[in-house]
């Protein structure tokens, strides 16, 4: 029996909102024969998308930087220090900003030339995408602070700096990185051209590099994501999951479909997590919502749902990740009926709470 769980952060509203799904009636067809529960909002986690994973947020304690190098297929020495390492932009007053937009051929080449000349008998820089790359920091510690790059945008980051146990060695990478990156022929053209330099490289969530249970042996079934999210990657891969290759499902705002209904057709077990729909909602693009919603339904949803002994289910959430998950197909489950899958459910009285992590785990074992 296929086995696909469906993930949509983001396409959920407000009740009293305009909704993409009280009207589609290709999901509530399939609602009308699945059986729908609600998703009380995630517990305050630092990652969330442990949810996916089957997994209570509350019970792990996993930093950003041990996602990004299993992100990046890096297997360092176990007890190491591993950090999300960013690359900002700063200015003549020290103030941080991200730099955005995609990188060129020059600016790909300086980074990592920098990136080169970092690296130490102790630390080291691991390439990654674009602007998110990782640290490893051998024989580090984790009894210091870092500041999230997210928090440092905006402020005079030399005020922001690691404090604590071996804060002198993470201080002066940073300052060696704006020294080696300021003057650099790549960021005289961008700043010319009228472009924010990249010239600070940021490490931050730190987190010792330990093994995390393999869920592949716990549960004892093997389970291939598929999304176009780095973040998701690593956490999949860092708990013994297979991810597909992110370059083949197309682009984050416009993912190849094809490419993922195949890939969900060739694995026995799959969890698929596509936010464009989400992003599309978030910035008010109903319309764009909608072709995407229907592309999805045509495309991944019925093709799926209609397969010959096939688990389905599709999960809705809105931006306080609490949500509704639909799962049809499958002998054992209750069929409530008449319940509709849109925002309206998520204020009906007698429908099953059952959290998200909780709603994953009934397709992995169905």
């Amino acid at each position: 029996m296929r086995r696909t769980a469906i993930v949509l952060p983001g396409l959920l509203r407000d009740p009293g909102s305009d909704s993409l799904l009280k009207n589609f009636e290709p999901i509530q067809r399939l609602a009308g024969e699945g059986e729908i529960v609600r998703n009380p909002a995630l517990p305050e986690s630092g990652v969330p998308e442990l949810a996916y994973l089957a997994l209570d947020p509350r019970r792990f304690d996993v930093r950003p930087g041990p996602i990004m190098v299993s992100a990046l297929k890096a297997d360092p020495p176990l007890g190491s220090i591993a950090f999300h390492l960013s690359v900002g932009s700063t200015d003549g007053e020290n103030l941080m900003s991200a730099a955005g937009g995609r990188l060129d051929e020059d600016d790909a080449a300086n980074l990592k030339l920098a990136m080169e000349r970092l690296r130490t008998a102790t630390m080291t820089p691991i390439w990654g995408e674009s602007l998110d790359h990782a640290l490893v920091w051998e024989g580090g510690s984790t009894d210091n602070s870092t500041t999230d790059f997210a928090e440092v945008l905006g402020t005079d980051w030399t005020r922001r700096l690691p404090e604590g146990d071996g804060d002198g060695l993470l201080r002066r990478f940073v300052d060696d990185s704006v020294n080696l990156l300021h003057e650099s022929d790549s960021n005289k053209r961008r700043v010319d051209e009228g472009r924010p330099p990249l010239n600070v490289l940021w490490p931050w969530g730190q987190g010792r590099w330990e093994r995390c249970p393999n869920l592949v042996l716990r549960r004892g079934v093997p389970v291939e994501f598929v999304s176009l999210d780095l973040r998701i990657e690593g956490l999949a891969r860092l708990f013994g999951y297979s991810h597909g290759p992110r370059v083949r499902f197309g682009r984050r705002l416009a993912p190849r479909l094809d490419a993922v209904l195949e890939r969900a057709m060739a694995s026995t077990v799959t969890v698929v997590v596509l936010d464009h729909i989400g992003e599309a909602v978030r910035h008010e693009r109903l319309d764009l919502a909608e072709e995407h919603l229907q592309a999805l339904a045509e495309g991944l949803l019925i093709p799926l749902a209609t397969e010959r002994e096939a688990v389905v289910s599709v999960t809705a959430l809105d931006e306080r990740t609490s949500g509704l998950t639909l799962l049809y197909g499958g002998a054992d489950h209750e069929r409530i009926g008449r319940v509709p899958f849109d925002e309206r459910a998520t204020e009906e009285k007698g429908i099953v709470d059952r959290p998200l992590w909780k709603s994953v785990e009934a397709v992995l074992r169905a």
